[in-house]
């Protein structure tokens, strides 16, 4: 269900199991793929572009999104080190720091408030 006041998917679900009851709040983008044909013909042709074409827009939405994390989030720099070279918290909050002392010629602040 679309709600009137959010733009997108916006909807609860609960699963029951025993004497526990999981609510679990989902939303996001919904995204549809909608095929016109006649019901008593079925076309393996049209299954196979349809799942070619989902799996494209999974590869473009993986690369969109990488590239978003790697250059527009606020601790970019710090996602960029982690990823490229390897996850150590200390060692890449002081390569940021002395980035930003050389930066900021010698003007102190948190690396990671950026």
């Amino acid at each position: 269900r679309v709600d009137a006041g959010s733009r997108g998917f916006n909807f609860r679900r609960a699963s029951f199991s025993g004497e526990y009851r999981d609510l679990r709040k989902m939303w996001g983008l919904r995204f549809f793929f909608v095929q016109d044909a006649q019901g008593k013909y079925f076309s393996w042709v049209s299954l196979f572009i349809e799942c070619g074409a989902v799996a494209a827009y999974l590869g473009i939405a993986t690369i969109i999104t990488e590239l978003v994390m790697v250059n527009y989030v606020p601790k970019h720099k710090l996602y960029r080190i982690a990823k490229f070279h390897g996850i150590d918290i200390e060692k890449a909050a002081s390569e940021l720091e002395q980035q930003s002392m050389r930066s900021n010629e010698g003007q102190a602040h948190d690396p990671l408030e950026e």
